[in-house]
């Protein structure tokens, strides 16, 4: 029986695709935020992942996709989202994706697409294998991903024949060092006659009583900060080392008819731990801030191909009060943005520092 998980914050939408595709023969899980997805996932495996976009914390759909293909690069991915904008759909291709589904949408489309997907085999892509072991309360190794398999193998170890136990595998005085790998990353040594030097973290899992370990080589000590690594690890996606934590309330909405501008901003963004949209025009920017309604600050480029933002900036008003609207401009536009109401200007280019000190009335 083919594996599904079913991600979505929309508790009756969530449960209406559980019995939809448990009818059609499926064994179901299900996850209603981000960082639950990735734990379920990691534990239970499964074939088909259909994940909602939007979710209720810092993790959206696309990482929660990008995490477990990471560490299960088979798995069939699916996107379903209300705000189908057109990056995110690029996004979606980008991430090779088997389906994406604009809300609402048929349910027995989705029970097609997904049947298909199930039996198809994963394009070929490039993937951050990331190498991990699941393993029980008396350190019996449950489960390695090909990943960790192959990192073990390559380093004239074979965990499979260790009896898959953490005992077998690593240096006696090294166990007890895993005691706090929940907390920071440890050293061990693996248990044989030229002893490797690797790295360890872990997170408890809720099933069992089992542990999740990242295992990272001394060469790959910087996947540590990586935010793939963190959000698996069930860290904040925010890397602690960063100088700049910008306090936003709510979503954040980037208009700006440069693609790559606009899609470092949200990455910028999004790295910071928020939910970001974007959008190339004044009327896809309208149609994204009226689908969501957390959205608590607009960036704003003043040279866009639908002239005059004065408009935009009008019904962005009338559209939601109290709203925070970012003017930014490569180009001297300071004026121009104050007198159409909007007083806070942000110059390219800039960084989060710089955002930073225009909330708090600094620049």
């Amino acid at each position: 029986m083919k594996k599904l998980l079913i991600v979505d914050d929309e508790t009756g939408f969530r449960e209406q695709l559980e019995l939809a595709m448990s009818r059609a023969g499926y064994e179901v899980y299900s996850a209603g935020s981000g960082q639950e997805a990735i734990e379920i996932g990691v534990q239970h495996r499964p074939d088909v992942l259909i994940c909602d976009w939007m979710l209720q914390d810092e993790i959206h759909g696309l990482h929660v996709i990008e995490v477990l293909s990471a560490v299960y690069p088979s798995i069939k991915s699916m996107l379903m989202t209300g705000f189908a904008s057109g990056d995110l759909r690029e996004k979606a291709n980008e991430q090779g994706l088997f389906g994406f589904f604009e809300k609402p949408f048929e349910i027995g489309v989705l029970k097609e697409e997904v049947h298909v997907a199930a039996q198809a085999p994963k394009p070929d892509g490039e993937v951050i294998g990331i190498s991990i072991l699941q393993v029980g309360p008396d350190n019996s190794i449950q489960y390695a991903n090909a990943a960790a398999l192959q990192l073990f193998y390559g380093l004239g170890f074979d965990i499979v024949a260790a009896h898959r136990n953490l005992a077998a595998v690593f240096a006696p005085d090294c166990l007890a060092s895993l005691e706090s790998s929940d907390e920071q990353w440890v050293e061990v040594f693996l248990k044989s006659p030229n002893p490797t030097q690797l790295y360890l973290r872990s997170r408890p899992l809720s099933e069992n009583g089992s542990t999740l370990y990242v295992v990272l080589q001394v060469g790959d000590r910087s996947l540590q900060n990586y935010s793939v690594v963190r959000m698996l690890l069930g860290l904040s996606r925010r890397d602690a080392g960063r100088l700049t934590e910008l306090d936003i309330s709510g979503h954040v909405l980037v208009v700006d008819d440069y693609e790559m501008i606009r899609r470092m901003t949200c990455e910028m963004l999004e790295d910071q731990g928020y939910t970001c949209h974007c959008a190339g025009t004044h009327e896809e920017a309208m149609q994204v801030l009226q689908k969501d309604e957390k959205i608590g600050l607009v960036l704003l480029d003043y040279s866009m191909p639908d002239g005059d933002p004065k408009k935009l900036i009008e019904e962005i008003r009338q559209t939601r009060a109290g709203i925070i609207v970012v003017g930014s401009s490569g180009g001297n536009h300071r004026e121009d943005f104050e007198d159409r109401g909007v007083g806070l200007f942000l110059p390219k280019p800039w960084i989060t520092q710089d955002l930073q000190n225009v909330l708090n009335g600094i620049m």
